[in-house]
């Protein structure tokens, strides 16, 4: 069988995926077209954005004869503009998987409503999709034999083996320590948190957090790594007691789920369906009301050697073997290709009534010049001054849209 994975890396998932079905003897190529700047994540085919050619690599990938082509991210584009290569490749009786991996699923509006919600306001709901992000998750369902997603798409399977276990093994932490890559101070505990996306991450609510916790007197230590290799990140990662993961998605991500492997105790805003997507993690709930005294108390933890640390770090481990190990969801990911090539309907679940109620929303909003229907969410964040608070500046013209919602330049 042979499977092609492409055009978006993200996170290295897609080059982790096909590395797995190799090993079960797939020729599976994975082919990247997105500049992965100082992270340097490599597939078998990297591209320079700048000089991709569509027609070319759309023919590339026709005479190559794959069985299934995965997209990964695909609100970032397919081979062909508008999708026009999924409609090609079903013409030809090939079998189409999609894999969304976060922010291709729902809007930033989404991330901006937990940033408020972290500071303790209560905003009304944003819409969790735009115009663009409906076009594609509507050309995808028409074509799409199989989805992974989470929850804001027309139909899904749930992933959640996103980590390697084995490229997270206490043994490769251990040698870190012995040559450490930050020299603690023995009466501080270290709290890393990985920045790599501000916009995505919330990060400037985080260090000003530790800026309050610093002033009054707890000994904790924020470390931030921004635009570092995975290689080298680990290294500062093994350095850390606690990770704090971002603040916008409602709960973990992957930097979350390789600190836990490690046995790093990982905080977060969670929110409850959060929570129920990922399993019930172990990770510690935080906001901006209770974020000084929530890292006053688990800095003393570590710094009493209470128990409760030593079965945080067993229960995070324990949960990332049980639940998010890639090993399982590559089982699954292959009896799905299998069970496409023989003409079996794949059974996903069913999110439609939930997604259509929202476009056709978006869509009376975009017909009419007054719609009650249109969300009241940024006004909310002006009447609140929470413009500045939540770092949008000048960002903001160009990510809400008026046909949505009202209020934004008030």
């Amino acid at each position: 069988m042979k499977v092609l994975h492409c055009p978006t890396e993200i996170a290295g998932n897609m080059a982790r995926i096909c590395r797995h079905l190799k090993d079960h003897y797939y020729d599976s190529v994975s082919m990247n077209r997105l500049d992965t700047g100082a992270l340097g994540y490599k597939c078998d085919i990297n591209i320079n954005p700048q000089g991709y050619n569509h027609d070319y690599w759309f023919k590339w990938a026709v005479e190559q004869d794959f069985d299934i082509i995965h997209y990964h991210f695909p609100i970032a584009g397919t081979l062909l503009p508008g999708f026009a290569d999924m409609a090609k490749f079903r013409e030809m009786g090939k079998k189409i998987v999609v894999s969304y991996w976060g922010s291709d699923q729902r809007n930033h509006e989404w991330g901006i409503y937990n940033r408020a919600k972290f500071l303790g306001y209560d905003p009304p709901k944003p819409f969790f999709l735009n115009p663009s992000l409906a076009t594609a998750q509507n050309a995808v369902m028409q074509y799409a034999d199989a989805v992974f997603a989470n929850m804001c798409v027309p139909m899904f399977l749930p992933y959640l083996g996103l980590i390697d276990t084995d490229d997270w093994l206490l043994e490769e932490k251990d040698r870190y320590l012995r040559n450490p890559v930050i020299q603690r101070e023995p009466d501080k505990v270290y709290f890393v948190h990985s920045a790599s996306s501000e916009w995505k991450k919330g990060t400037h609510l985080i260090t000003e957090g530790f800026k309050r916790v610093q002033a009054a007197g707890i000994p904790a230590e924020l470390i931030l790594v921004t635009d570092t290799p995975p290689e080298e990140a680990k290294k500062v990662y093994a350095c850390a007691d606690y990770g704090v993961e971002g603040i916008t998605v409602g709960g973990h991500g992957l930097f979350g789920l390789e600190l836990m492997a490690w046995k790093i105790p990982v905080f977060c805003y969670k929110t409850r369906l959060g929570d129920a997507i990922r399993f019930d993690p172990p990770t510690i709930h935080i906001d901006a009301g209770s974020f000084a005294d929530i890292i006053r108390e688990y800095t003393e933890i570590k710094l009493n050697k209470s128990k409760l640390y030593s079965d945080m770090s067993q229960e995070s481990s324990e949960y990332v073997e049980a639940e998010c190990d890639i090993y399982p969801w590559v089982q699954d990911i292959m009896d799905i290709y299998d069970s496409l090539l023989v003409g079996a309907k794949i059974k996903m679940f069913n999110n439609f009534p939930r997604w259509i109620k929202e476009v056709t929303n978006i869509h009376e909003c975009l017909k009419k010049e007054k719609n009650p229907k249109r969300s009241e969410f940024y006004r909310y964040l002006h009447q609140n001054d929470l413009i500045d608070a939540l770092n949008l500046g000048a960002v903001i013209d160009k990510l809400w849209d008026k046909r949505l919602y009202v209020g934004a330049d008030e």
